[in-house]
């Protein structure tokens, strides 16, 4: 759990600071339409409430450009504190960008791969082993052993040669109690197993049917919403600049272009969470 934890650290830093770029991109080209707005203002085409209103939605970029810095600063203190505080120094850096992953193997071979390499599973199954050792020791001091000795003396030149040999005989005790209560062990170490091997193959599941649906998610973004989002921009912007459209149309396209962007992101990250614990779910890096 804590590589899990990790890395899922890691991506929220990742998405942190994919966030902080498209804001600051974001507010540079507000800035733009904003010098436009200006001077269709001095030349008289559009009114100075209009223009007031492109200064009033300008804040709106500042802020996110504020907040997303903030929430970057927090993501990495979140890292280190995950990491150990003596690992990072305050000051750092990571490599790495939000990115889509497909999922290339089905539940099955990854259920399969899970019961061959969960940890948990591979030492409830040691410990049926260990307890058959246990019964097979409990039967044989069930068996009473055989001792034998062999005296020889020799006096006055006459040599004398013994042999005995004892053996108890078990009428009361015969190691029952030992033997079944071992048995039970047996019995216990199985169930759990057991139970241990249905948490694995109920958690992969799980975790497989979440990754599924986040990537299928993203699929929808990237599938042309992302493209749409941005031409409408475009030809909002355009049409705006040439007076073709409102500058309600305007806010509103670059509005509806921001949500797109930003919820596209938190999409990807969440993915790559999901990939995250499925991976820390099944015990291997090739999905």
């Amino acid at each position: 759990m804590l590589t899990y934890g990790v890395k899922r650290r890691f991506i929220q830093v990742l998405l942190a600071e994919s966030n902080l770029r498209f804001a600051r991109r974001e507010l540079r080209s507000f800035h733009s339409s904003l010098k436009i707005s200006q001077e269709q203002y001095k030349a008289g085409s559009i009114s100075h409430g209009s223009l007031l209103k492109t200064q009033l939605q300008l804040l709106t970029f500042q802020t996110d450009a504020i907040g997303a810095t903030v929430a970057l600063t927090r993501a990495l203190f979140s890292l280190r504190r995950e990491v150990g505080f003596g690992a990072l120094p305050a000051q750092y850096a990571v490599i790495g960008r939000l990115r889509y992953q497909p999922l290339r193997r089905g539940v099955t071979g990854l259920e399969a791969e899970a019961l061959r390499r969960r940890p948990d599973l591979i030492a409830a199954r040691r410990e049926i082993v260990a307890q058959g050792g246990q019964l097979h020791l409990a039967r044989a001091n069930a068996v009473p052993n055989l001792t034998t000795t062999l005296d020889y003396t020799h006096i006055y030149g006459i040599g004398n040669l013994s042999a005995y040999a004892t053996i108890g005989i078990p009428i009361f005790d015969r190691n029952q109690g030992n033997i079944a209560w071992t048995q039970a062990r047996i019995h216990e170490a199985r169930q759990f197993a057991q139970e241990v091997a249905e948490q694995v193959v109920t958690a992969v599941r799980g975790s497989y049917a979440q990754l599924r649906s986040n990537n299928g998610i993203v699929r929808l973004y990237r599938s042309g919403y992302l493209q749409k989002a941005r031409q409408s921009l475009v030809i909002a912007q355009y049409a705006y600049v040439r007076g073709a459209a409102s500058l309600l149309d305007f806010l509103d396209a670059e509005r509806s272009y921001r949500t797109v962007e930003i919820n596209y992101r938190q999409a990807l990250a969440a993915a790559m969470v999901a990939r995250a614990r499925l991976v820390e779910t099944v015990g291997t890096q090739h999905l």
